[in-house]
């Protein structure tokens, strides 16, 4: 018998094993996620275990969605960190049984919108996320830059600074973006990070001018950015040589998730820089009525 409920008191280790088997055939490598990371990702995204669903056949976990809630976009909004249903269960509308429970909590806590991250490639998943109502907002690039692979700027137009700071004041950079950063790399999500972040800060005459956020959990950088005044004279190369100096060197590739695909000019830089895109990504919202 299947039952739907919140995983309120489901363990971490609990969720672990039921993601590592839903997720046995997915396109990303996922090896990464051990159960400590998962946790981390989880705090790191707001997770909260009252509006996240499991679907349990008798007493097993077979699948879930779990829920961060937060400020996102300057509203109190809720984040699909990760849909799993072991391969068994998949066909028989248990993904949209659980959403449907959840958009009740959410109305109850006046949520007002429910935001997800899902593959481009991955039709179905899109196709049965806009049957339920979700519409696609943006699409993100996502790479991978293997440090062998670090291209030089051609030319250094000027001469920087960088130091390491705290990440409890990231949001003082968001003006140095052209766009808001996707749940996962939102100021928001990198100040509940939990464990040790990396903050690079590239500074000319007293001002900061770059940043650079490394997540040494995950091995992302969260976010990269130069202020628009100081751009094309090679302040985001300056970073990534600095960030790529400072690992240790057991670590040979790094990542950056969901570059906005209409953003020319990042893309431009990192394809030039030396990273490949591995995948892409939309980002899809459901208004709450």
């Amino acid at each position: 018998m299947l039952t739907i409920k919140s995983l309120n008191n489901i363990s971490i280790d609990t969720i672990h094993a039921t993601f590592a088997e839903a997720f046995s055939d997915y396109q990303v490598d996922i090896s990464y996620m051990t159960p400590e990371v998962m946790a981390r990702r989880f705090t790191k995204n707001g997770f909260s275990a009252e509006l996240s669903a499991g679907v349990f056949d008798r007493n097993r976990l077979v699948g879930f969605t779990v829920v961060g809630k937060g400020q996102f976009k300057g509203d109190f909004s809720a984040f699909d960190i990760m849909t799993g249903l072991i391969k068994d269960y998949r066909g028989k509308g248990l993904a949209n049984q659980m959403f449907d429970v959840i958009k009740e909590q959410m109305k109850e806590q006046s949520i007002n919108t429910f935001y997800l991250e899902v593959l481009q490639d991955n039709q179905p998943a899109i196709k049965a996320y806009e049957k339920t109502g979700f519409s696609k907002t943006r699409k993100f690039n996502c790479y991978h830059l293997e440090l062998k692979d670090l291209q030089q700027a051609k030319r250094i137009q000027t001469v920087v600074y960088i130091d390491k700071t705290d990440h409890s004041n990231v949001e003082s950079y968001q003006e140095f973006l052209d766009w808001e950063p996707s749940w996962e790399n939102h100021y928001e999500s990198i100040k509940r990070i939990p464990d040790p972040v990396e903050v690079f800060v590239a500074r000319q005459h007293g001002k900061d001018i770059g940043v650079l956020v490394y997540y040494p959990t995950l091995n992302w950088i969260l976010c990269l950015a130069v202020h628009k005044d100081h751009r094309r004279k090679g302040v985001a190369t300056a970073l990534l040589e600095y960030l790529a100096g400072s690992l240790k060197p057991s670590i040979n590739e790094i990542k950056i998730l969901n570059v906005p695909e209409d953003d020319t000019g990042m893309n431009g830089f990192l394809l030039k820089s030396g990273c490949q895109q591995f995948t892409g990504q939309f980002e899809m919202e459901y208004k709450l009525k």
